[in-house]
Formats: structure tokens, sequence, C-alpha cells
């Protein structure tokens, strides 16, 4: 026996097993051949009287517990098997963080010192070939990429998890990407809770004129503020209610608005400065297939 290629899939076993032919055993490690343990049957008998034990992973640390899953054990032993036949043992699963760490896995339960990964993207026989001359060494970075996933997902969802169940009920899971969601909408549902309206006034009036022009009451002149002092509008205040700090305006009650609105209506207006400004519009950009779907609310 030459060389034994461990792929994780049976059906691109027997593909890539029909294209090197003779000199290569090919079989399939089904996924994953370690991981952390699921019950508590799972968990070597050293670690069973920490308090962390059910978790996996010790919190004070972040160091996992690896074991070889019941459903695993068989496939394991064969590759075991064949392993200690092989002159050359080539780790050709996915190129992904998930692929690099079952390689791994595989060299630590194999008790491969130097793993040696062969990598492509396609089964084709010239894929294949040229994988087989451009191996490489195992990615480790990808392997922790793989592992820190895996242990946020465990501090977290076996943690968050049960809380679901009790609280909200039915066969919810919490992991790295729910728990955040999940903390970004109570954090928005929160900030909705806290709002409190506040109530502002705006008073337009009509002029007469043709074309028709409707002019906005921004100022308010009074013999504290001769100058005139800017009326409150919506940019002026928090999403609790309150003024922003330092706003200097003037907050319009239901009465003034009122009183502002019956004496201005009939006043006679007169422009006293006219200020022209240039804008600059574009085109939008031509639709591709993401926004034209955007716009038909697809």
């Amino acid at each position: 026996m030459a060389t034994l290629v461990i792929v994780e899939s049976p059906a691109k076993a027997r593909k890539i097993a029909g294209y090197l032919g003779g000199g290569y055993v090919v079989r399939a490690s089904l996924g994953h051949v370690r991981d952390l343990p699921s019950t508590k049957a799972d968990i070597p008998e050293r670690y069973r009287a920490e308090p962390w034990a059910t978790l996996g992973v010790n919190p004070e640390t972040f160091s996992p517990i690896y074991v070889v899953p019941a459903s695993k054990r068989a496939t394991v032993k064969e590759l075991q098997g064949l392993a200690a036949k092989a002159d050359r043992i080539l780790f050709a699963s996915d190129m992904d963080r998930e692929g690099e760490a079952i390689s791994y896995h595989l060299s630590r339960l194999l008790k491969v010192d130097d793993p040696v990964r062969m990598v492509f993207t396609e089964i084709t026989k010239d894929a294949l070939q040229k994988a087989l001359q451009s191996t490489r060494p195992l990615d480790l970075r990808l392997v922790a990429a793989q592992e820190a996933r895996r242990v946020i997902d465990r501090l977290v969802g076996y943690r968050v998890s049960p809380l679901l169940w009790t609280s909200v009920g039915g066969k919810l899971s919490a992991g790295r990407v729910q728990s955040a969601a999940l903390m970004l909408l109570a954090q928005r549902e929160m900030a909705r809770m806290r709002f409190r309206p506040a109530t502002f006034w705006v008073i337009r009036a009509d002029g007469l004129t043709r074309p028709k022009f409707t002019a906005i009451v921004t100022h308010v002149r009074s013999q504290d503020h001769p100058a005139g002092l800017p009326i409150a509008k919506a940019s002026d205040y928090t999403q609790d209610g309150e003024l922003k700090e330092g706003a200097q305006v003037l907050e319009m009650t239901d009465e003034q608005a009122q009183a502002l609105s019956t004496y201005l209506d009939g006043k006679d207006a007169a422009v006293t400065r006219v200020e022209v400004s240039e804008t600059r519009s574009r085109p939008a950009p031509p639709f591709i297939t993401s926004t034209l779907q955007q716009a038909g609310g697809g």
C-alpha cells in the first residue's frame, strides 16, 4: 500500500479514487472525527469533577476538551488501521477552516507529526494531479480560527439556549451569531422603550405670490432676544425627548404657536435678502441585479 488519501464524504472518495487509480487508497472521514463532548458520558473521567466539565471548555483558559464521538469510533479505527500500513498520508479535506480542522484532528488521531495537505477546488484528473504536485503543510491559523468559533459557540450557546427554552419555548438555540443578533435587537428595543416624545411646532406661511411661495418661520424676536431666537426643531432633541445640551432655541407651547400663527396671519412680508447656492445632482447608477431586486421590493 502506498498512499492513503482522506477526504470528507464517501461520494467524493469514490470519485477521487477513480481518477487516482492504483497506488492510492481513498477513504472518507465523514466530516469531523473529534469534537467537544455532547453528553456527560462523553466527558473523560479526569475532567468530570471540574465545575465546567459539562461545557467541554475551561472558561478560564478557553482550553477545549476533544473527544471522538461514539458515531465516529468505527471510522477512526478503520483509518488508523489504514494509516499504519500506508507509506504516505495525504489529508484532502475541504479548503475552509472546518476542513483544515478536520485534517488537524485526523493527524493527531493517526499520530502524523507533519501532516501534508492536498487541496483542490474541483474533482478532475488534471486538478487532482496538480494538487498532488503542490501539497502544503497544515495551516494552523485556520485550525485556530475553527477552534475559536467552536469554543465561542459552546460558551455562549450552552448558557443562553436554556434561557430561550424556558422563556420563549420551543427548540431554540443560541450561538455566536444568534446571540449577537439578539443583543442588537434587545439594544434597539430598549432604546425604543427609552424614547420620549417631544412636542415642537413648525409654522409655515403661504405667500400670495405667483408662483406660490411657502415660507417657514425659523426665528422669533422678543425683548429678551432682539436678534431672534431659533424655533426648536426635531434635530434639537435627543431620543429621550430632551433638548440637546447647549441648544439655544425657543420651545414654543401650543398656546404660543397658535398666538404666533394668528399674529402672522394676513401680515405683509418683505424679502430682505436672497442667498443663492449651487447644488449638483448626479443620475442614479444603472441597475444591477441586486439593486433591481431592492427597487422591486424582492
